[in-house]
């Protein structure tokens, strides 16, 4: 990518503008677009105060059912169910990969 510097703008908007995001045209008919620093750093230090509580949440969860799963399968869970050691082993993929899927899904909602 050409930077600013090298390339001529076609009109006279100002790329110091207070603008978070503006669309430039420049003469070689490429739209290059300008983030603002600070409304960039503002944006992901929002979106970093919603997701991070909330993936942390689910990290939590996630660790405590795989450490209750840990725990019934050393009381003999396996053996309540008549599941030989593949079997459990293939329903925990199963869960574990669901779970990650609609764990993060419902947390977009």
């Amino acid at each position: 990518m050409q930077t600013m510097s090298t390339r001529k703008a076609s009109h006279s908007k100002s790329i110091t503008s207070s603008a978070a995001a503006e669309e430039i045209e420049f003469e070689d008919g490429r739209p290059d677009l300008y983030i603002d620093p600070k409304a960039e750093k503002r944006l992901v230090r929002k979106l970093d105060w919603r997701l991070i509580p909330w993936l942390c949440l689910l990290y939590l969860i996630s660790f405590l059912d795989r450490t209750n799963i840990g725990n019934a399968v050393i009381l003999g869970l396996g053996k309540d169910l008549n599941m030989n050691n593949d079997q459990f082993l293939m329903t925990l993929t199963i869960f574990f990969i669901t779970y990650s899927l609609f764990g993060t899904t419902a947390l977009c909602l």
